[in-house]
């Protein structure tokens, strides 16, 4: 008899490697825990709840930007009701005034590029995931964005604004896209 092979139970056995049935129970075995994992985990939503995040920031960035460059007489607001360009889909990220975020430059001033480098974008910048701005010659402005995951849909819901559907802020909630 060679070394390789033992007798069990009347049979001769290789001790070399697993058996076809082992090899298949332990390939569904691992494959049940990815499948529980990826169902426990849902790397989709935590990339949605990762985009809102993001828009968040970046919103509140610039509301900030926004505001420190009213108070500090760097910008004048400009009616912008009927802006079709007032997005980040179909307007360009500058921050000279004439990007998504229509302002005027007060004389000399340098406007909101004192305090950004650029305008944000949405990570998906498509339609309906695009920033919005809308502001009036008196001083209100809103910025608003709508949310992909179900924890952050509340907040659209409860921020003081028009819409449900978007997540708004700004000085000026009750302005109309």
């Amino acid at each position: 008899m060679s070394m390789g092979i033992y007798r069990k139970f009347g049979k001769l056995r290789s001790s070399r490697g697993f058996s076809l049935p082992d090899t298949l129970l332990i390939v569904g075995f691992l494959l049940l825990l990815v499948l529980t994992a990826i169902i426990f985990i849902d790397p989709i939503n935590i990339q949605k709840r990762n985009r809102d995040i993001q828009r968040i920031e970046a919103l509140d960035a610039l509301n900030r930007a926004i505001l420190l460059a009213i108070i500090e007489g760097e910008i004048v607001l400009v009616d912008t009701e009927d802006c079709k360009t007032c997005n980040s889909a179909n307007g360009s990220n500058s921050v000279h005034g004439d990007g998504w975020v229509l302002v005027s430059n007060s004389t000399e001033e340098t406007g909101l590029d004192a305090y950004l480098d650029k305008l944000p974008v949405d990570p998906i910048n498509k339609p309906p995931f695009v920033y919005k701005f809308v502001s009036t010659s008196a001083q209100g402005y809103k910025l608003a964005v709508p949310f992909e995951s179900a924890e952050y849909q509340v907040k659209m819901r409860v921020d003081g604004g028009v819409y449900e559907d978007l997540y708004e802020i700004g000085t000026d909630l009750s302005l109309e896209f």
